[in-house]
């Protein structure tokens, strides 16, 4: 039987790692640098420059990442810590940590009760969302526990006879990844995604897929480096802890394009790198200078409808994941849309409000944009015949900066239909924070005319924000409302007055 080839990883990035430093990668791409021995400190970079976090604790005793969010424990307490370009890192505090909660690698926190042990991931509470391990004894023999993903056990098992690392889910909440490599296994799992990153051998990636139970092909990196941890996977980039001739390095390297995909084999590597250059080498059409194609990356489309178009980009100079929605704006109707700015402006204070960052108009020649449109969907995978995203009667383009979020609410309902799934104490920390944000803007004499699921974000793990604030209705200081009379909001959740 022929030897399977293994795609060696281009490393595009490599930094010296200082001594007792740690590195934390959250969903948007953003890396923590966190020392771990006195004096500790937590720090990113950005633009060329440090920026340090203040911290209330003189120990950092584990960490861990979900969504945009750093967590780390420290003398019986949790804190959170969030970075942004303009506020720096903001560190919180969540909560005491329960008695006879233990906390294990890969940011995993269990705790036992009624003789049962519970485990969850380090930002909740075993107490309250933990799932029991509930494997016998006896299917428990030779299995080592390595974490949870998506509220399923992780076990890896020796199994002298393979060749290659297999994966196998073993009823509803667990999956055993079996292997005949002694040295100890190391695996990075993030809720947002259906890969789990493993690593056996010292320069070798093993890339599971949770939905099918499969690995995709191996991946390996040059003799000399040798994998200590895995930070994450962002924008087609893995970030690694590894030691490189004896020094521990930042390494940030290239996963092969279609990597993902079901067919993907390292002999088609050269194949799929033509195919996906030629594709690329549709170009936006000249005539007109575009701030949004020329700073940003469109990733995918979050949503599309009536209001225009949502995109994810990252930014090309920093590498920032964001949200854009462009508005398409009809001739007589541009003070609206300075209405939706100064709106959205006045409401992107509040924690429980989508954050606004800055916005710009363009006007391109007649036809250009559709023709940029066409090529743009092209470019990211969308199919041929989607609908248009933008009309010909329309002359200008609103486009508003705002923060990426993970996931909407009514996604969250969906992918939680069961009642066990459901846990009452974070539907009412929920609750609470959407009468907080709604709260809010009813003080800043706004009612919102589209609050409904779609509309209710996941930032992170347990923490939501309203969005769509340029829909909102100015409430008079008679106790009037101004609302303007069109078919604004959704009928399942619009008010009676509306």
């Amino acid at each position: 039987m022929a030897k399977t080839k293994k795609h060696v990883l281009t490393v595009v990035k490599k930094e010296l790692l200082p001594e007792s430093t740690n590195i934390i990668q959250t969903d948007d791409g953003t890396l923590y640098y966190c020392k771990y021995t006195p004096p500790v400190r937590l720090y990113v970079q950005w633009q060329g420059k440090e920026i340090e976090a203040t911290l209330p604790v003189e120990s950092i005793d584990s960490h861990g990442s979900q969504g945009k969010v750093v967590y780390f424990t420290s003398q019986q307490k949790m804190y959170k810590a969030v970075f942004s370009p303009s506020d720096g890192i903001t560190i919180s505090y969540l909560r005491e940590l329960a008695e006879g909660e233990n906390h294990h690698r890969g940011a995993i926190s269990s705790i036992m009760k009624a003789g049962k042990r519970y485990v969850c991931p380090m930002w909740e509470e075993p107490k309250k969302h933990g799932v029991v391990k509930d494997l016998s004894e006896e299917e428990l023999k030779g299995l080592r526990w390595r974490g949870v993903h998506r509220s399923k056990d992780l076990f890896v098992l020796r199994n002298k006879k393979m060749s290659e690392p297999t994966g196998h889910k073993y009823g509803e909440n667990a999956i055993i990844i079996e292997s005949s490599i002694e040295s100890p296994v190391q695996l990075h799992a993030e809720d947002s995604s259906q890969f789990i990153h493993v690593h056996f051998k010292s320069n070798e990636l093993h890339i599971l897929n949770t939905k099918t139970a499969e690995f995709r092909p191996t991946v390996q990196f040059d003799a000399n480096l040798r994998i200590v941890s895995i930070a994450g996977v962002f924008n087609g980039k893995i970030s690694l802890k590894c030691l490189i001739d004896k020094e521990l390095c930042v390494v940030t390297a290239k996963l092969p394009v279609g990597y993902f995909g079901n067919t993907w084999s390292a002999d088609d590597e050269l194949k799929i790198t033509r195919r996906f250059g030629e594709e690329k080498q549709l170009e936006i059409p000249n005539g007109f200078d575009s701030r949004f194609i020329k700073d940003f990356e469109v990733t995918r489309i979050l949503g599309s409808g009536g209001f225009g178009v949502v995109f994810e980009v990252v930014h090309k100079l920093s590498n920032w994941k964001y949200a854009v929605k462009r508005v398409s704006v009809e001739k007589g109707r541009e003070e609206a849309a300075n209405k939706e700015i100064k709106t959205t402006v006045k409401l992107s204070y509040h924690t429980g409000i989508v954050r606004y960052d800055y916005a710009w108009k363009e006007v391109p020649p007649p036809d250009w944009q559709s023709n940029a449109d066409s090529i743009l969907l092209n470019n990211i995978g969308y199919s041929k015949d989607i609908y248009a995203l933008t009309l010909p009667k329309f002359t200008s383009f609103l486009y508003i900066l705002m923060e990426s979020c993970n996931y909407s609410l009514e996604y969250w309902l969906n992918t939680h239909r069961d009642e066990s799934s459901r846990h009452l104490p974070r539907i009412k920390s929920s609750f609470k924070q959407i009468v907080a944000a709604v709260a809010y803007i009813h003080q800043m004499d706004f009612i919102h005319r589209d609050l409904k699921p779609a509309n209710i974000l996941f930032f992170a793990e347990g923490w939501l924000k309203v969005c769509d604030m340029g829909i909102s209705a100015v409430r008079s200081i008679d106790g009037k409302t101004d609302f303007t009379r069109t078919s604004i909001g959704s009928k399942m959740y619009m008010s009676p007055e509306q």
